[in-house]
């Protein structure tokens, strides 16, 4: 048996959205004042399923993808 460390550990934070942009941008926005340390940089990563495409959506993870420490993922 082995003892995976915290640095070992995957996590994914999954958003599903349908006409919320306003909630996903504040959402997102409040994911840059999570305490990453100690943690390895590519352990953690977004994804944005959006039940109903626009490009209002498709912008704002584009975005949040720039200002992250973390991956973001947009899938229409």
């Amino acid at each position: 048996m082995t003892v995976s460390t915290i640095t070992d550990v995957k996590v994914a934070v999954c958003v599903c959205t349908y006409n919320r942009s306003q909630w996903l941008t504040r959402l997102l926005t409040s994911l840059q004042n999570i305490d990453l340390s100690g943690l390895n940089p590519t352990a953690v990563e977004v994804i944005v399923v959006d039940n109903n495409p626009n490009r209002e959506t498709e912008a704002i993870c584009l975005r949040s993808a720039h200002r992250l420490p973390i991956p973001v993922h947009y899938v229409p």
